[in-house]
């Protein structure tokens, strides 16, 4: 799969990150890429099975960082990824081209954004306050102070084996919308709703 970190700096502290690194680790991911910008840290990790490469870089420094599968235009792996941040427009994107499960980290033109499958198969998990964002809702959980239980994520994931909305079975993470496209800001977040042309 190949599982992310994406967070505010100036909001997560060191140790957080570190011991979310290391419960990463013990589901098997090694060797993380960091990726800086301004605001920004992004952790991403190599796929643990396929040999498919994840991430696409510009001489520009622009990027593309999938999570998951993804198939573009009749495309996968590094392909796809030239592809989609070649066609990237964020007042346009439309999942018509996509196949997959996954999540997209994509910067172009110096913004960030953080895009998922259209049905949203690859759960993108964030605090409340989106300071940082995961693949793993495990290295949230297990890492995040004073975890409160939603008793109706609970609920729905015992009896659906998933959840809902924005519910996850704790109250201080929650689930991105699959139908919204973030763009990471330095002040904070931005959503945006996909078009479904």
């Amino acid at each position: 799969m190949g599982d992310f970190v994406l967070y505010r700096k100036n909001k997560i502290s060191e140790n957080n990150i570190k011991s979310i690194l290391k419960t990463l680790e013990l589901q098997g991911q090694k060797n993380p890429r960091i990726i800086e910008d301004d605001s920004y840290c992004i952790i991403s990790f190599k796929k643990s099975i396929s040999p498919i490469t994840n991430i696409y870089e510009t001489e520009t420094g622009d990027f593309c960082i999938s999570s998951g599968c993804f198939f573009y235009r009749g495309s996968h792996g590094e392909n796809a990824l030239k592809k989609f941040i070649s066609d990237f427009n964020p007042n346009k994107v439309s999942p018509k081209h996509f196949l997959g499960t996954f999540t997209l980290i994509i910067k172009k033109d110096n913004k960030l954004y953080l895009l998922s499958d259209p049905l949203g198969g690859a759960r993108i998990f964030h605090d409340v306050n989106q300071n940082i964002w995961c693949s793993s809702v495990l290295a949230l959980a297990e890492n995040s102070p004073n975890l409160t239980i939603d008793r109706q994520g609970v609920y729905e994931y015992c009896f659906q084996e998933t959840t809902y909305g924005s519910t996850t079975p704790f109250n201080e993470i929650k689930l991105a919308d699959s139908l919204s496209f973030f763009e990471l800001q330095k002040g904070g977040v931005i959503s945006h709703k996909k078009t479904f042309l």
